[in-house]
């Protein structure tokens, strides 16, 4: 008995091995020999991810879980049936005295319980207040479910999100590694011409000592390559739910003929989005159910305030001879009320009401976090876009410059050293562009996340599939992709199905770098070399921020002026250095202008508020038409 009171004691290295085994057994047995022989596409990954991923294998234990809570919870609303049996054996029978009124015995017993009895019963009991409560309580445990199944839609997104990333990083170091190899190759026959001349004295030591440290910071880069590859090839198997030994092969996909697919974000209605996203996203779901949720507790904290109510009904059996009869029917109705828990009860339902209203401040305050979302995701897509824009535009400038050298050098005007010093520039040019690549899909992932698409859908046209949703058409997965496709197109039937994004394979290990099969961006965004105002990085900003101006002047010193009367003021996110001063013409006069630039509206709107409350005219204005 001792032993049984004390702590309890374990082996726990042992415990540790025991738990591994299965562990490691668990983790062989996963599916990395079912991967088909061919090299895996991207819509085969993110279809193996979603549906392989070990979390989400512990995502669908918890719903099970909840789904057999929630039947629980309903059985609980049946009445009590109990049945009831028994022998009782005693060691004398149980006699009573007969007295008289004035309390003497009258010499005389009397025998009311036997030595040996059996008795069985059989009552049906129904709890009024425990069953309301219990019908409470099936009703949360219906949006418990529900809620594991809009956070498991949340891990699909995450896990979404994760795979587009790797999978577009290893892409995007595989085609690094091609062209750095070619560049490589290139570096090695200059530098076996460089020894040759360094031999018959025509070039000193120091260059071939340069060349060979090029060499170096080349091979130095190409292992870099190498581990962001591995690297991003080791999450994709994790992700995928496969043994980290498994061999992945991956397709090349033509990522300038992706970049082409993606749409602009002036094409992209951010009402739209919005409108999607305050209908769609599974957090704003998720925080209803929870409202509600809260609610329910209220019901239940109010419901027992009242007294108890129980009905009753019987069958009762009893051997007992001295009974004249041995079975009877019975049925009844009680009340119970306990008056000094009132108090506590009383409180409680008011703390259960408090909680309902924070429920719904909880509810503005995440519909507010979700827009906001949606705000920083097409903003950020706008400025990865700008982002590519620009190093994809530096990178056709550091090629062309590498093509002259190589004319020059052909021509006997350049040195091995300054091409190999092009070739360089070159490639740390691209490595910049193919890692703004990255970026760029995944904020365009991300605004599929914003808006809380769920990643079945995430190769269709964001576009489109706004505009519809906006219209008030159903939408379902292409049959066929992702988890379930076929049975969710079934489920809505006659749904539309938005056109799906295929991704372009290129047919044969692709050097994006060069230049003979660099096509144009203008089909998507304007290059920044053929007139690219439309998208530079004030207006990508200004297409969802605001401008404070604070007047425009004659008087040359005025601006100054002004500017001075702010920066004493000392107003958080209102600094002079963000101000420009830019002349204006207004019927034939010259205007200078002074405008803070790039604020959120209702920043905006309240430094304009401060403003003017200390004595400062002002307006604001959309940034994009500043």
């Amino acid at each position: 008995m001792a032993t049984g009171c004390s702590s309890l004691q374990f082996d726990r290295a042992a415990q540790r091995e025991a738990n591994l085994a299965k562990d490691l057994e668990q983790l062989a047995s996963l599916r990395g020999d079912a991967l088909p022989a061919h090299p895996l596409a991207f819509e085969e990954v993110l279809d193996i991810a979603l549906r392989n991923n070990l979390e989400l294998r512990v995502t669908e234990y918890e719903l099970e879980i909840a789904s057999r809570e929630r039947v629980a919870a309903k059985l609980d609303m049946l009445p009590e049936l109990r049945a009831e049996a028994g022998v009782l054996r005693r060691s004398d029978p149980e006699v009573k005295s007969a007295v008289g009124a004035d309390g003497t015995s009258l010499g005389t017993s009397s025998i009311s319980e036997p030595r040996n009895s059996r008795t069985a019963d059989l009552s049906l009991t129904w709890n009024v207040l425990d069953f309301m409560t219990a019908s409470i309580r099936s009703n949360q445990a219906d949006m418990q479910q529900a809620q594991l199944e809009y956070r498991r839609e949340k891990i699909r997104q995450r896990i979404a999100l994760d795979v587009i990333t790797a999978y577009w990083r290893a892409a995007a170091a595989e085609d690094a590694l091609e062209y750095s190899y070619n560049v490589k190759r290139q570096m090695e026959r200059q530098y076996e011409r460089l020894s040759a001349s360094m031999r018959n004295g025509s070039v000193s030591l120091l260059a071939g000592k340069e060349a060979q440290l090029k060499l170096i910071e080349l091979s130095i880069a190409i292992q870099k390559l190498h581990g962001n590859l591995s690297t991003a090839r080791l999450e994709l198997v994790q992700l995928m739910g496969l043994k980290q030994s498994t061999e992945l092969r991956l397709q090349r996909p033509d990522l300038r003929a992706v970049i082409n697919m993606l749409p602009k974000p002036t094409e992209l209605d951010i009402k739209k989005l919005e409108f999607v996203a305050l209908r769609n996203h599974p957090v704003l779901f998720e925080n209803d159910l929870q409202a509600l949720m809260l609610q329910e507790d209220a019901r239940a904290a109010m419901l027992s305030l009242f007294p108890g109510v129980s009905l009753f009904a019987g069958r009762h059996y009893d051997d007992n001879a001295l009974l004249q009869t041995n079975t009877w029917n019975a049925i009844g109705a009680e009340l119970s009320w306990n008056l000094f828990a009132l108090p506590a009860k009383f409180k409680r339902m008011e703390a259960r009401e408090l909680a309902v209203e924070r429920g719904e401040a909880d509810r503005v305050l995440v519909t507010a976090s979700v827009i906001t979302q949606v705000h920083l995701g097409l903003l950020d897509y706008a400025i990865k876009a700008d982002r590519f824009l620009l190093m994809d535009d530096s990178y056709k400038i550091t090629q062309d410059i590498e093509g002259m050298t190589e004319v020059l050098r052909t021509a006997g005007q350049a040195t091995d050293m300054q091409h190999t010093q092009r070739l360089l520039e070159n490639l740390a040019t691209k490595l910049r562009r193919d890692e703004a690549v990255v970026e760029l899909f995944t904020a365009y992932a991300k605004l599929f996340a914003s808006v809380g698409v769920a990643p079945d859908m995430w190769q269709s046209n964001l576009v489109e599939l706004g505009d519809m949703l906006y219209q008030g058409q159903a939408v379902t997965p292409t049959p066929g992709e992702g988890e379930a496709g076929g049975e969710a197109a079934a489920d809505y039937a006659g749904a539309h199905t938005p056109t799906a994004v295929a991704i372009p394979i290129h047919p044969e290990p692709m050097v994006l770098a060069s230049a003979a099969v660099t096509p144009t961006l203008t089909e998507s965004f304007p290059s920044t070399t053929e007139g690219r105002g439309s998208l530079s990085a004030h207006q990508v900003a200004g297409a969802h921020l605001w401008d404070i101006q604070v007047g425009a002047f004659v008087q040359p010193g005025a601006p100054d002026s002004i500017l001075a009367q702010v920066r004493g003021l000392s107003l958080r996110m209102l600094d002079s250095r963000d101000a420009t001063v830019r002349p204006v013409t207004d019927r034939g006069r010259t205007l200078q202008r002074v405008r803070f630039h790039h604020l959120p509206e209702a920043e905006a709107r309240r430094l304009c508020g401060d403003l003017k409350a200390r004595g400062l005219d002002c307006w604001v204005a959309p940034s994009l038409r500043s």
